[in-house]
């Protein structure tokens, strides 16, 4: 959500966004703008978020109009936690007989994908090729038909 330093002064989230649109309309005219198969001719943007940042991620959407996406193809779903460990493997304390706990990272992602529903999304809105990536990567080809 902050700013990377562009000239322009676009969030990686508006970059990406704005690659997806582009993407869209690009299949639009190679493949025709078919209101028969508006589902199967739309890009879901599946936004894999902490517990301490889905809630600021889904309002920063929200404020920015989705940039320009339907915010029905913008899901949003939260990665499960692990207990944070000191080097020796001791239990860190967030406060007085609470854990700390941090994100699961990249590789909670394909657990919160199957626990969090998201699979059963992808497959009612018929999905049949994902795409997956860091957000912070600036230089991604979002939705890429070659690859």
């Amino acid at each position: 959500m902050y700013s990377v330093n562009l000239p322009s002064k676009k969030s990686l989230y508006q970059i990406q966004a704005e690659r997806l649109i582009r993407v869209k309309r690009l299949a639009d005219k190679e493949f025709g703008k078919d209101e028969r198969y508006s589902a199967a001719n739309s890009i879901t943007w599946y936004i894999m978020t902490s517990e301490h940042t889905k809630e600021s991620t889904q309002e920063f959407f929200k404020s920015n109009g989705y940039f320009g996406l339907n915010e029905n193809n913008v899901v949003f779903f939260e990665q499960y936690m692990l207990p944070c460990l000191t080097m020796e493997g001791k239990i860190i304390l967030d406060e007085k007989h609470k854990i700390a706990k941090a994100p699961d990272g990249n590789g909670g992602l394909y657990k919160a994908l199957k626990r969090r529903h998201i699979l059963d999304d992808m497959e009612k809105r018929g999905i049949r090729f994902i795409h997956i990536y860091g957000v912070d990567n600036i230089l991604v080809k979002m939705a890429d038909p070659v690859f």
